[in-house]
């Protein structure tokens, strides 16, 4: 979540107590109901639902799911989190105070983060839903490339601030091959332990190995979207 200095007092007091009964006193239940609560108050007080503070809040909720076993809990929450960040992207993203004040790259990033941890979530022996993982981490390898090679290309924008190291785009292609990896998919698998190696060799040439694969899941959707927190986490706490 980060340093509760960054929140107002009034988010932060809820965020304690939510910490406290998910770290120091195991309570789900009232751990559940303080961060339910600060985000309420987050967003009745105007804060900026894609800052990194918020966007921490919603993924130590999944954390805190993750943590108690709630599986599909963390994924639905992450789901929404990543849905409602790229109708940002789309819709504001491009917009120019959104490039020069960074908050662009930022959510990009954190949305890719996001992805690959669904990626993990969905590969994990409690959820084994293999596809998803796939789905999930083939669009978090792509977008990152995909942002990297933009900027190689076109030189970095005014203001849009470093891009994801990579090391940390090396980790999600490796998620990805370990996931071709477990479905005998060895050829798909290969070329992105190179990258892993080689990254700067052959990095472009990794969109066009990713991209039918992106296009087959991504084209497939998903009917039965959810729309908020609230919902993702059952009846109120």
């Amino acid at each position: 979540i980060g340093a509760f200095h960054k929140f107002p007092e009034p988010v932060a007091k809820e965020l304690r107590k939510a910490l406290f009964y998910t770290n120091q006193d195991l309570r789900p239940h009232d751990a559940l109901k303080y961060y339910k609560k600060a985000l309420r108050i987050s967003e009745e007080i105007g804060m900026d639902p894609f800052s990194d503070e918020i966007l921490g809040v919603k993924i130590q909720m999944a954390a805190f799911f993750e943590k108690i076993d709630e599986y599909e809990k963390s994924i639905q929450v992450l789901e929404i989190v990543k849905r409602d960040c790229l109708a940002w992207i789309e819709e504001l993203g491009s917009k120019p105070e959104n490039i020069t004040s960074g908050k662009r790259t930022k959510v990009l990033a954190k949305t890719v983060q996001i992805s690959t941890k669904l990626g993990e979530l969905y590969s994990s022996q409690y959820v084994m839903r293999k596809d998803e993982a796939e789905k999930n981490l083939v669009w978090a390898v792509e977008t990152a490339l995909r942002e990297l090679i933009r900027r190689q290309k076109e030189g970095v924008k005014e203001g849009e601030g470093p891009w994801m190291d990579r090391d940390s785009i090396g980790a999600t292609m490796e998620a990805l091959g370990n996931n071709y990896e477990e479905k005998d998919m060895h050829d798909l698998a290969a070329p992105l332990f190179l990258q892993v190696v080689v990254f700067a060799v052959v990095s472009v040439l990794m969109i066009a190995v990713i991209r039918p694969i992106a296009l087959k899941h991504l084209q497939q959707g998903n009917k039965d979207q959810l729309s908020n927190i609230d919902r993702i986490i059952g009846a109120p706490a």
